[in-house]
């Protein structure tokens, strides 16, 4: 089916939709049976039924009679004037030269219509199949327009956010360049709409598409629908977690018990794996399976897809799968624009960053007060650090008592801790210091203290916070809050306000600088340790994307009893304190006698557990980015990564540092285009070393290392020794690699 679409607004030619055909030039087709070819017009709601003649009229009639038939595409209410007005569809009639005039409009159940303006076509058709071709065709047009498409060109590829690599990458979200546009995209989509869906976007570049339903049902009256709500994925690479606690959040707000239906468009799908993730997290958030479609995709993608261009977005998997030798430029999963490219200045990672963490552990050796993958009931914790084990320590205690005896000269007369059993603990060691019963009551909960404390506040000239730990602040400006509100701290009432914490282990020094000012300097804060370590929580920490990869596996690979054990100790809310890493290997019954999960004693590092080790490295690069060395966030351009000379290729060559370094990072801080041979060539030295397989199939799973497809073909380091269960894992996760925000 040739169908030429028109603009009534342009002056450009019709842009023809069939491969192989020069347009207008072409001869008509051969005598058949079926309708072949057609001239179609989609209708701007702004353009009055009157008009539509004026406009045809501009367009060289030699276009009108290449095609078979002529196809109007109308909006209510105008589709229902137009049918009813037999002097214009006369017009019509004489302007297209006795040409067929089908109006495509919506029926009364939402479904889209072909209905004769007069004769119909005096050849057959399918009217599915017709809709279909111009649906299709009228977006393949809008792939013309500036920006939308960026081309494929000698000087260089793509690389998707999702992995692969593309000779020409579409970016939708520029196509929607006008209303007439998103009319056109609500019109499409109204038999779609039956029940007035939660429509879920794959892309904040598209969330016009689902925002203008509702205005465009409120203009065209029945038989069009609105949603009843609309959200969508703030970057490709977002943690599904944000999405379904989104779409649980709207699902606690609906009235009623019976839930609506979801619609989940994707811009466009290629290998389709983040619409399958979507799927996923739409029926993780409580809703049934959602209806799908996608706007654009693959020739060889399945589902209902509105288009499928022939010659845009052929891609490959893999850069050893593509053929392109030209240099490759990323496209960023947070805004799908083109990364700048340029080069990037590598940092290492030197003994002065590690030297902070390694004298806290040095202080507490023995001590069991750190975790990784921790979760406290309230939020999870890649890092967390037990103040109330910490307080047990003698060189805490110490330090404590020393700090508490300089603030006995400041008279203090109130003591304040959040009701917390480390910060509680805390506090009744500091009020036994100070000669002051603490009140316990968190910052949400101060309106039900007693009476008396009430008194004991609203009093106080000198009030001390207690907290185990300080991280954002948050709970700080909660307390000064309430204390303010209720005129315990006031212009008539100027008590001085202190803060006291147990460990202080914020990710950035200019935070703590900003935390401090809340108390009005540093001469009112007061902190026993301090340590900088990043804040993350399950979207970062690299614990729960392995996790999620054994829950989501089922049957799929083999249950070993290491995969057994490695499930429960990640799905142990308490944490892990030892065996951080992948057991790749199988324990042999003769192992070696030198674990490659232990340092070497010449190591910049020191620690006396791999828990320890994790955290010194963690605080050494949280140190790098603390000095803007490397970014907190994806940046452009991208200016500083890690240097893989310093901890892949050479340098940092015990195994345990390299594993930490790839847990505590993001994918930002490790790659670059012009890094990614190095990488690679480190990858392949690395896996020389057989447990390191695990972490670093692992790491390139999550993104952060390239992925060499010879290491994972037919007798590659999936097929050499390993444990069944975590080959499986590992193999499935690369079959669809993409870069999360781990």
């Amino acid at each position: 089916m040739k169908v030429y679409v028109a603009d009534l607004g342009s002056d450009d030619d019709p842009h023809l939709v069939e491969s192989g055909v020069d347009g207008l030039g072409a001869e008509r087709p051969e005598e058949s049976e079926e309708l072949e070819s057609v001239f179609y017009v989609p209708v701007s709601r702004r353009v009055s039924n009157e008009e539509i003649d004026s406009r045809l009229k501009e367009i060289n009639p030699q276009w009108l009679r290449a095609a078979e038939a002529v196809v109007l595409r109308l909006h209510p209410p105008q589709a229902r004037e137009l049918l009813e007005d037999e002097d214009l569809a006369q017009a019509l009639d004489r302007r297209l030269e006795g040409q067929p005039i089908l109006i495509a409009h919506l029926g009364t159940d939402r479904s889209i219509e072909l209905t004769p303006l007069r004769e119909p076509p005096a050849r057959s058709y399918d009217g599915d199949e017709l809709i279909e071709a111009l649906r299709s065709a009228e977006l393949d047009s809008w792939l013309r327009r500036p920006g939308v498409v960026f081309p494929a060109n000698h000087d260089f590829h793509y690389e998707g956010p999702n992995g692969c690599r593309y000779e020409s990458f579409m970016r939708i979200g520029t196509a929607i360049q006008g209303s007439e546009t998103l009319d056109a995209i609500a019109f499409w989509l109204q038999p779609y709409l039956e029940g007035g869906p939660i429509v879920v976007l794959d892309a904040w570049t598209i969330a016009s598409v689902a925002l203008s339903l509702s205005p465009y049902a409120e203009r065209s009256g029945l038989p069009c629908q609105s949603p009843v709500d609309v959200e969508c994925l703030v970057a490709y690479d977002e943690h599904p977690d944000k999405l379904a606690h989104r779409l649980a959040a709207i699902r606690r707000a609906l009235p009623g018990e019976e839930l609506p239906p979801v619609l989940l468009i994707s811009s466009v799908v290629s290998m389709g794996n983040l619409h399958r993730r979507l799927e996923e997290t739409i029926v993780g958030a409580g809703f049934g399976e959602p209806r799908s479609l996608a706007l654009y995709g693959d020739t060889g993608s399945t589902g209902t897809v509105f288009c499928r261009p022939e010659d845009i977005g052929r891609y490959w998997r893999h850069d050893q799968e593509c053929p392109l030798d030209s240099p490759v430029v990323p496209i960023s999963p947070a805004t799908y624009l083109l990364e700048v490219a340029i080069e990037p200045e590598p940092q290492r990672i030197t003994a002065s960053d590690a030297e902070p963490a390694w004298e806290f552990f040095k202080r507490y050796a023995g001590a069991d007060v750190i975790s990784v993958h921790h979760d406290d009931g309230l939020r999870h914790h890649l890092l967390h650090i037990d103040v109330e084990e910490l307080a047990r320590h003698p060189e805490f205690v110490a330090q404590l008592e020393t700090e508490v005896g300089k603030l006995a000269a400041k008279s203090f007369d109130a003591v304040l801790a959040p009701d917390v059993p480390a910060a509680a603990a805390l506090a009744r060691l500091v009020g036994d210091g100070l000669g002051i019963e603490p009140i316990i009551a968190s910052e949400n909960e101060l309106s039900g203290i007693t009476v008396e404390e009430k008194a004991k506040l609203r009093e106080a000239r000198r009030i001390l916070l207690v907290d185990d730990v300080l991280i954002s602040g948050a709970r700080l400006m909660g307390y000064r809050n309430f204390l303010r509100r209720g005129e315990y701290v006031s212009p008539e009432n100027p008590a001085e306000l202190h803060l006291l914490v147990g460990v202080a282990r914020v990710d950035d020094n200019t935070k703590l600088r900003g935390i401090t000012d809340m108390v009005h300097g540093e001469k009112n804060f007061h902190a026993i340790e301090q340590l900088l370590l990043p804040n993350w929580g399950k979207p970062d920490c690299p614990w729960c994307w392995e996790l999620r990869q054994l829950e989501e596996l089922g049957g799929e690979v083999p249950i070993t009893t290491g995969l057994e054990q490695r499930l429960k100790a990640l799905a142990d809310r308490a944490g892990l304190r030892d065996s951080l890493f992948i057991p790749w290997v199988p324990e042999a019954e003769d192992p070696l006698p030198v674990s490659p999960w232990k340092l070497t004693e010449e190591s910049v590092f020191h620690a006396h557990s791999q828990v320890e080790m994790f955290a010194a490295v963690a605080s050494a690069v949280q140190s790098i980015r603390a000095t803007g060395d490397l970014s907190e966030r994806h940046s452009y351009p991208l200016t500083q990564v890690l240097d893989p000379k310093c901890w892949l290729t050479g340098r940092f060559y015990d195994s345990v540092i390299a594993a930490s370094i790839l847990r505590c990072t993001r994918r930002h801080d490790l790659r670059a285009t012009k890094l990614d041979p190095l990488l690679l060539e480190g990858v392949e030295k690395r896996a020389a070393i057989e447990d390191m397989r695990g972490e670093l199939l692992m790491a390139v799973g999550r993104g952060h290392l390239p992925l060499d497809p010879d290491l994972i073909a037919t007798g590659g380091i999936l097929d050499g020794p390993a444990d069944p269960g975590f080959a499986g894992m590992m193999r499935t996760a690369l079959e669809q690699p993409g870069y999360s925000s781990a």
